[in-house]
């Protein structure tokens, strides 16, 4: 309609209803890409949104995880702080408690928990973090990404370079079982390590592998450390930006 109209306009040679019609065209062009684009940008808000909800639930998840290991990691290796002085004659020998033959047991097992987000994974891979607005939320995603990286090879060289002190000096930390109270064990025992101070005191080789073993414990502390604060800066970051938005929608 509007062509045969623009074609009888040039025919009469009618440059003033050709140019008026040649402003209509335009102008429904201008608004349909117009349209188009602004109908693009909500459909891009509305994923945004669902994203970060998302994100923020991993995120609590991991953040909640991260918090338990990190204090019971953090309690075992301030006994083997304490265990290390006594070993290497900083402090006087004494008898080490069950608590503290547990630590000696578990030096060779930290717990390096994941900081896996599947949703950062995934955006990253498709190349769409740039979907999300914030930078403050992107660079922490970022960050958690390299920092399981990170945390992969710093996991493989502890678990290469420790000593299993149970298995190498079974002699210094005897496998038992101790009474608990406990309603959910099933047996009303738990295994326990009861332990030698002196004898190890008097072993070279265990003082050298207990020493390595508490150095690679003490790097894996520090990059749980290192991993916690980026996921309660990330936590913090998501929480803001939500708690904008929903303000925003009230209003």
């Amino acid at each position: 309609m509007l062509l045969r109209r623009i074609t009888k306009h040039v025919n009469d040679q009618n440059w003033f209803a050709v140019g008026i019609d040649f402003c209509i065209v335009v102008t429904g062009v201008f608004i349909g890409i117009q349209v188009a684009n602004w109908n693009e940008a909500r459909q891009e808000r509305r994923l945004e949104q669902i994203v970060l909800e998302r994100m923020l639930d991993e995120v609590e998840a991991l953040d909640l995880e991260h918090a338990w290991i990190s204090e019971r990691e953090r309690l075992t290796r301030e006994q083997l702080y304490e265990v290390r002085l006594v070993l290497l004659g900083v402090k006087p020998l004494r008898p080490f408690t069950l608590e503290e033959c547990a630590a000696i047991s578990r030096s060779s097992a930290t717990l390096l928990p994941e900081v896996t987000v599947a949703i950062i994974d995934e955006l990253i891979a498709t190349g769409r973090l740039a979907l999300v607005r914030n930078a403050d939320i992107r660079h922490g995603a970022s960050r958690l990404n390299q920092l399981q990286r990170v945390r992969r090879t710093a996991f493989e060289t502890y678990l290469t370079g420790t000593v299993s002190l149970v298995r190498k000096y079974p002699d210094y930390l005897p496998y038992s079982l101790i009474p608990t109270n406990d309603p959910t064990d099933e047996d009303g025992n738990v295994p326990a390590f009861e332990c030698d101070p002196e004898a190890m005191k008097n072993d070279r080789a265990f003082l050298n592998d207990f020493a390595e073993n508490v150095s690679l414990n003490a790097t894996a502390g520090n990059r749980m450390r290192e991993s916690a604060e980026a996921i309660r800066a990330l936590h913090q970051a998501l929480d803001y930006e939500l708690s904008i938005r929903n303000m925003e929608f009230e209003e």
